[in-house]
């Protein structure tokens, strides 16, 4: 969503995302000289009106803790906090992994089961909930690739990561989880390790997750693993329309880009 001031310059922006039944905005900004009159509540009033229409029940954003005057600004326009989500990285060896199982190694009736059960086991873990957008377009545009975690009860998990750089002419030094969902924290280790295996199959040594705090045992599970947090922001979410988390199982899903 643009918004541009008499001479059609853009004055403030902000980016409205929607998964299933799930939709969070940012990045947003407001120019310098429109701060303070009244730009940035409208511009996430607008974002807030148009998840609603397309009948979001979750609806958040994230932003930096110690920053206190964005969440008192998000408090304004109707927005809660809730638990934070850490940033953490792990630098891995780039060898000695199993070969991984990727999406993008499936083609025709394979890669239309594998989508469903991914949306299955979405699903199960939060109803009206689908990444099935974000994995097609990180496929499209080759930012990244879908890991797969099978077993013979079928899909235990799956990560959507991406390797693209996020500046124009860095190399590709690390691979960022943007979703995961596992059946249960031992899927969750296995869905790790297959991230790890994507990443060294690259030649690339970092890996980066976001872990929402609200999952204390993946929490764990990855300091054990060398994984180090680099970085804190705060979830928030619009009154009315919160979090709703699973009964098992672990699903991050990453409010930001």
């Amino acid at each position: 969503m643009l918004w541009r001031d008499e001479a059609g310059q853009v004055a403030a922006f902000n980016v409205a995302h929607r998964s299933g039944l799930e939709g969070w905005m940012g990045p947003l900004a407001v120019r310098p000289d429109r701060q303070g009159t009244g730009v940035g509540k409208a511009i996430v009033r607008a974002a807030v009106d148009w998840l609603i229409e397309q009948g979001v029940t979750t609806l958040g954003l994230e932003t930096m803790p110690r920053t206190v005057e964005n969440i008192g600004f998000y408090a304004q326009v109707g927005f809660v906090p809730g638990h934070l989500t850490v940033t953490m990285t792990n630098d891995i060896a780039t060898r000695g992994h199993r070969a991984p199982l990727l999406l993008s190694a499936r083609q025709g009736h394979a890669r239309a089961q594998a989508l469903d059960a991914v949306r299955g086991l979405v699903g199960a873990l939060a109803g009206g909930c689908d990444f099935t957008r974000e994995i097609m377009l990180t496929a499209e545009l080759g930012l990244g690739d879908t890991s797969l975690v099978e077993d013979p009860g079928g899909l235990a998990a799956m990560v959507l990561w991406h390797s693209a750089p996020l500046a124009e002419g860095r190399p590709k030094d690390e691979v960022r989880i943007l979703k995961l969902a596992a059946r249960d924290e031992r899927a969750f280790d296995a869905a790790i390790v297959a991230v790890e295996a994507a990443a060294a199959r690259a030649g690339i040594r970092r890996v980066g997750v976001r872990c929402q705090t609200r999952y204390t045992g993946a929490f764990r599970r990855l300091i054990t693993r060398g994984y180090r947090v680099r970085w804190t922001d705060l979830r928030m979410t619009q009154d009315g329309y919160p979090e709703q988390p699973p009964a098992q199982g672990v699903l991050f899903s990453n409010w930001e880009i």
